[in-house]
């Protein structure tokens, strides 16, 4: 792990667009005085390398303003992985930043916790915190069971749920 003076003297960091600039030339041309730091990495998070070790820029976004290495995962609070200006950055448990994702790619319904039952040949809605799963119920409509799942998402996790019918 890098100090933050060390941190603060190769790079510098604005909180309001998130992005680092280097302060340093450094190595074989790699790095020069001005230039964006890092790359974005092939899950979206953008990275930054310094000396020889990749660091995620939203985790350093938290330290640069903080001085201290976050005590929980940093969670970007409308999912844009690369967006990292510190107001877009808080703390979270792990429960909290797996109920801030989005639906995965391979869901059919179009929908974050809805899925088709074969059985009823309805959508069953569901959800998990702490390894337990919820069973919201079933529906004969998609809609009303995003819209199920939405209001208990919002009942587990707050702020942090990814809701269905929100402008993320």
């Amino acid at each position: 792990m890098i100090e933050h003076s060390y941190l603060k003297k190769i790079l510098d960091y604005n909180p309001e667009t998130g992005i680092f600039i280097w302060k340093i030339n450094k190595g074989n041309n790699q790095v020069k005085t001005g230039q964006i730091a890092g790359f974005k990495h092939h899950k979206g998070y953008w990275c930054i390398g310094i000396d020889g070790k990749p660091y995620q820029a939203h985790i350093l976004a938290w330290f640069y303003i903080y001085g201290e290495w976050p005590n929980k995962q940093i969670d970007h609070k409308h999912n844009i992985k690369d967006d990292n200006r510190i107001n877009e950055l808080r703390l979270a448990t792990q429960s909290q930043n797996s109920a801030n994702r989005s639906k995965t790619k391979n869901n059919k319904s179009g929908y974050k916790g809805v899925r088709w039952h074969k059985q009823h040949k309805k959508w069953y809605a569901e959800i998990m915190k702490d390894y337990k799963r919820y069973f919201i119920g079933l529906f004969n409509d998609p809609i009303e069971a995003a819209k199920a799942y939405d209001k208990k998402a919002l009942e587990l996790f707050g702020k942090y749920a990814y809701l269905n019918f929100t402008n993320h």
